[in-house]
């Protein structure tokens, strides 16, 4: 069994996981002034056909980059509130954070908004394989989530649990304290969809990340911590917050010129937009297709590392 402070570092490890699948795969919340949006069409209301779409990632100062997963994305229509679920599912992904090697085995993220883009309702569910090193005496742990809430009066209500048999005796089950849901629209042309509507050249906006979810999760890792250091006893002083860093804001553009994109059938010519943040260094590029507003590529670059959502067609 790890020792205290490798559980905590695990732990707290899962939920960067949960963060990693919603914002460094380029599936974050973002609110942004009359930003490009994913496209409301008949067809929307009628199918739910899912695109596939495989991730790369590699170092941002080399041009190399290694597979390390794939992900389907689709949109639903629901009849009952006349709103639209988009739903991402993650299979067998690899990744590298901190000391620890983790292997995301599923991962689904849901994103439920009214016509007018608004939040109703928050979900994600995964399970992963959890590599702890040298940290943890090369002990392979294995650790699922899942967690959702709807909005009700501008605040995100709803309960998570986690599931760690290696390191927690039972699960940690709780309902989350509400938190707070900016009014507005909340889909961005960082999302992996279909289409993407209003990609003027030489459009600008500034992008702010907002992710209610995430937040409830760290409250409730915070509790899930005390209890079982208050169990295990000892004396030894309990974790009493978790500080996440505050979410950037990036600055959004949409190039004056249409760029070539190397695909399988030969050049495609795009529209590219491109999203930049100083402190700290983040770059972001959404490829959308000219004639048709498809989106055919998704990367970013942060923390020294390049990632790649390139669409299967």
């Amino acid at each position: 069994m790890p020792s205290r402070p490798v559980v905590v570092l695990i732990l707290l490890f899962w939920l960067a996981v949960l963060g990693v699948v919603a914002y460094r795969e380029v599936v974050p919340r973002f609110f942004g002034s009359e930003p490009p949006t994913p496209e409301f069409v008949a067809a929307d209301e009628l199918s739910q056909a899912t695109i596939s779409w495989t991730i790369y990632r590699g170092p941002a100062d080399k041009p190399t980059d290694e597979k390390i997963g794939k992900m389907t994305s689709r949109t639903e229509y629901v009849a009952d509130d006349d709103s639209f679920r988009f739903v991402n599912n993650y299979h067998k992904l690899k990744l590298t954070l901190l000391a620890f090697e983790v292997n995301v085995v599923s991962a689904t993220t849901v994103l439920r908004v009214d016509r007018d883009g608004r939040l109703k309702e928050q979900t994600l569910r995964g399970n992963a394989e959890i590599d702890t090193g040298w940290l943890g005496g090369g002990q392979k742990l294995t650790a699922t989530a899942e967690a959702g809430g709807v909005v009700k009066d501008g605040f995100l209500e709803g309960s998570a649990t986690l599931t760690a048999p290696d390191l927690l005796s039972e699960p940690s089950v709780g309902t989350f304290t509400p938190v707070a849901v900016p009014d507005g629209q909340v889909l961005n042309p960082l999302m992996p969809v279909d289409r993407l509507r209003g990609v003027t050249p030489g459009k600008r906006w500034t992008v702010r990340q907002v992710d209610p979810l995430r937040e409830a999760l760290s409250e409730l890792m915070v509790k899930g911590l005390q209890e079982e250091f208050a169990k295990q006893g000892g004396g030894k002083k309990t974790p009493t917050a978790v500080t996440l860093p505050p979410p950037p804001e990036l600055l959004a553009e949409v190039l004056l010129h249409p760029v070539p994109l190397d695909r399988p059938g030969g050049p495609v010519s795009c529209w590219v937009i491109e999203y930049r943040c100083e402190k700290p260094k983040i770059e972001a590029r959404t490829y959308v297709r000219r004639d048709d507003g498809r989106v055919l590529r998704q990367e970013a670059t942060a923390y020294g590392d390049r990632l790649r959502f390139e669409r299967d067609e």
